[in-house]
């Protein structure tokens, strides 16, 4: 993980992170109607991801370019975290590359933090993401203005 510098956004997400999920389309008649399952959960994230701001007193980025880095920490499989416990390796040093992918992740926190700690996520310019193992699961989000409008 890495530490917090002047004029930065650092988000926490406590709770396990899960990867975004595509649309579901179920048709009725002649018509077909679109839905997502993780409505729910996206909208209980945005007030948790507001109401940091608000603690932090941090302001959302109106205009220009950012920077963004998420960290996720999703939790290691038992016969593995005995492994690595008894080898003395913390978790969070390791990869974790098997399913979801990191792009799923990224485009769950974009659409989350759309308008709250950014007016919009087509501002993102530059994105970085790494999974890892850890024993607390959560993911780490920083985000940055880069460069002049």
């Amino acid at each position: 993980m890495r530490s917090n510098t002047e004029g930065e956004i650092h988000l926490t997400d406590p709770s396990t992170p899960v990867a975004k999920q595509r649309p579901r389309f179920t048709k009725i008649g002649n018509f077909v109607r679109t839905y997502d399952l993780q409505e729910n959960l996206m909208v209980g994230k945005k007030y948790m991801f507001a109401a940091q701001m608000r603690e932090k007193g941090l302001k959302t980025f109106e205009k220009g370019p950012i920077e963004m880095e998420l960290y996720v920490y999703l939790p290691q499989p038992k016969i593995d975290a005995k492994k690595t416990f008894k080898l003395g390796i913390d978790p969070e040093t390791l990869l974790h590359f098997k399913k979801p992918d990191a792009d799923n992740f990224q485009k769950l926190y974009c659409d989350v933090l759309n308008g709250i700690a950014y007016h919009d996520d087509s501002q993102i310019a530059i994105i970085h993401c790494e999974k890892r193992y850890s024993s607390n699961p959560r993911a780490e989000i920083f985000i940055k203005k880069i460069g002049e409008e």
